[in-house]
């Protein structure tokens, strides 16, 4: 049971339906990836479905660029960087700019959006829910950022 009192299962699969209109999930469904533990514990959080829905959300943003920014094989990425402006006929930087500032841009527009969500009242926004929210939006511009220095140093590419 939560801080908020009964009726946690009811608001899991209310959060579960949302985020299976969320295409992060692919073929699956957010029941079969999502453990119930975890929107259980964002429960803790707030009882608010959609402010949990989007709460789930920054932290899966996070988590997969973290992911990405610490598996990835930078000079393959360099090469497959190369070989797309040769195809294309652009520079490296053109690429670079398009797939790596790309993503640091993005994460910095979700963050916004997510930021004017609580502005608006759309999200709850106690302070708890907002430093969740935050730590997740530092974590994942932070792994964008390092992904973009790391390709620079292994591209040599400073532009």
């Amino acid at each position: 049971m939560n801080m908020f009192g009964f009726g946690n299962n009811a608001k899991v699969k209310k959060i579960f339906s949302r985020l299976n209109q969320v295409e992060y999930f692919g073929t699956k469904t957010a029941e079969e990836i999502v453990p119930k533990s975890m929107i259980e514990n964002l429960l803790n959080y707030s009882a608010d479905v959609e402010t949990v829905v989007a709460m789930f959300c920054i932290s899966r943003q996070a988590q997969m660029a973290e992911g990405f920014h610490e598996k990835v094989q930078y000079e393959e990425m360099v090469e497959e960087f190369n070989e797309m402006a040769q195809q294309k006929g652009i520079t490296f930087g053109e690429v670079f700019k398009d797939q790596v500032d790309g993503q640091v841009d993005s994460a910095n527009q979700y963050s916004d959006k997510l930021a004017k969500r609580f502005e608006s009242g759309e999200l709850d926004g106690t302070p708890m829910v907002r430093e969740y929210c935050s730590d997740q939006a530092v974590k994942m511009i932070t792994a964008w950022i390092m992904y973009r220095t790391k390709i620079r140093e292994a591209a040599n590419y400073f532009d």
